[in-house]
């Protein structure tokens, strides 16, 4: 017997494979944004921003909703320049991400253009889908160990105690030791101080939590007053929780018994890529505070 010919493919028109490329990803953030709008989806989503820094905020939706337990994401080819291999259960549930498509940039010669490291110097001009993996996807050579988050009813951390103390107070406010719940004041126009009371029976952890949060609250407040869009007084809640969330996962505290305040909605407009663009502009006013207070810490 002759062998059976393929079925010839049915090509489609390169415009209309772009497009249909567009609709799917714009359905895939849509769905993200939806799931993003609920407290255990802010929850992934802080969880996942506190992991991966350098991801875009897209790709970092993206990843919260797909895998929110993932601690280390690379593609195939990166794994296996690791020592690693990507498992046939990885394969078949990968992580889709978008990736930029870059394109040299040429002079009215159609040379390209380079950079002072003499390098092409590229712009982008749409975005596809590819495949990620987390670590737990992989296996092979054993990756360094992170360190476990210690409990917020520990005594470790009494060096950040320090550290955000001698922040909050940079930033012209005082700290006071007494046996008091915390709570911190915002001064009046003309010039009032912030207090932050510090209950010192509390475990050095817990203290570390609370003078955290402070920070983020003096830093937020400012960073708040910045804005184009004045944040109303939910919205500034849920920057200063989220935030103080983000920071202590940096310095190693378990944070799985915080609450985390979650909005439900930040923009009216129907459009989804409006409704994605007040969450990207939202999530920088968080990443900023965040930022500023890890950097006052460490």
């Amino acid at each position: 017997l002759l062998p059976m010919s393929k079925p010839a493919t049915k090509r489609i028109p390169l415009e209309d494979y772009k497009k249909q490329q567009r609709e799917q990803q714009a359905e895939m953030l849509a769905n993200a944004i939806d799931a993003l709008q609920t407290s255990e989806g802010w929850r992934r989503y802080l969880d996942t921003r506190a992991k991966f820094h350098k991801y875009s905020f897209n790709n970092l939706i993206l990843i919260a909703i797909q895998r929110p337990d993932a601690t280390d994401v690379a593609g195939h080819k990166q794994w296996i320049k690791l020592g690693r291999k990507v498992t046939q259960e990885g394969f078949d549930k990968p992580i889709f991400i978008l990736a930029p498509i870059m394109i040299a940039k040429k002079d009215k010669d159609g040379n390209p253009v380079l950079k002072e490291n003499g390098k092409p110097e590229q712009f982008v001009v749409g975005y596809r889908s590819v495949k990620v993996y987390d670590v737990s996807q992989t296996e092979g050579e054993a990756l360094p160990v992170r360190p476990q988050p210690e409990p917020i009813t520990g005594d470790s951390h009494e060096e950040y105690a320090l550290r955000a103390t001698a922040l909050i107070e940079s930033l012209g406010a005082s700290v006071a030791h007494g046996d008091v719940e915390y709570h911190w004041t915002q001064g009046n126009a003309e010039g009032g101080t912030l207090t932050a009371n510090i209950d010192v029976t509390a475990p050095i952890n817990s203290q570390v939590r609370d003078l955290i949060r402070a920070a983020c609250s003096i830093v937020g407040n400012d960073v708040a007053a910045g804005t184009e869009t004045p944040l109303s007084s939910n919205q500034q809640e849920v920057v200063i929780e989220s935030a103080a969330y983000i920071v202590m996962q940096s310095v190693g505290l378990d944070t799985t018994s915080y609450t985390v305040p979650y909005l439900a909605s930040l923009s009216t407009d129907d459009d989804p890529k409006a409704v994605r663009n007040a969450f990207r502009e939202f999530t920088a006013v968080i990443d900023e505070v965040s930022a500023s207070v890890i950097e006052g810490v460490s």
